[in-house]
């Protein structure tokens, strides 16, 4: 819905979807909300609500014995444009098998998604307060963990495509390693 239509659900729970011959089908859209035509303000705390909804689902599943991703993942899937549509399936297979792998989410994850839940997250690089930092914190190498807009504002996609490329000192160097 985020993707294609760019809608955050609005009463998105276990009673609001159905699992059918293999088939998932997310029903009672009626309070879903258009992220383009709304203010930052109203859209950040769409967001947010997203964010609960998927707390309150992904409960719901722990309960019943699930694996399930955490919040950062989840949220990292829905809005990660750069995952085409017939990617979906060995994204989402290549992400289970992580869940699998490390079972319970851990305190430490908890207290991250947490934060995550309360951090601000700006839609667009318009939103950012200082893009060229992001930038060179991106490129630099440095720990981008706490950076959860590169994702939504395209940055986690443009800045591989625009790595400078390594002088010819650095390529010295490396032909001797």
């Amino acid at each position: 819905m985020y993707q294609k239509s760019k809608l955050v659900h609005g009463d998105l729970s276990e009673y609001n979807t159905l699992y059918f011959e293999g088939h998932l089908y997310i029903i009672d859209v009626s309070q879903a909300v258009d992220l383009d035509h709304l203010m930052p303000l109203i859209s950040y705390v769409k967001i947010v609500s997203m964010y609960r909804q998927v707390l309150h689902t992904e409960d719901f599943f722990k309960k019943h014995g699930a694996a399930v991703m955490t919040i950062r993942e989840l949220f990292h899937f829905i809005v990660d444009p750069t995952i085409a549509d017939d990617a979906v399936e060995s994204y989402l297979d290549m992400l289970q098998q992580k869940v699998t792998a490390r079972g319970d989410i851990s305190a430490e994850e908890e207290i991250a998604d947490s934060v995550f839940v309360q951090s601000y997250i700006p839609k667009t690089l318009d939103d950012v307060k200082n893009a060229e930092w992001d930038v060179i914190r991106l490129t630099s190498g440095e720990d981008t963990g706490d950076m959860y807009h590169k994702t939504i504002t395209g940055l986690k996609e443009a800045l591989p495509q625009c790595q400078p490329a390594p002088s010819e000192k650095e390529q010295q160097q490396d032909a001797k390693n």
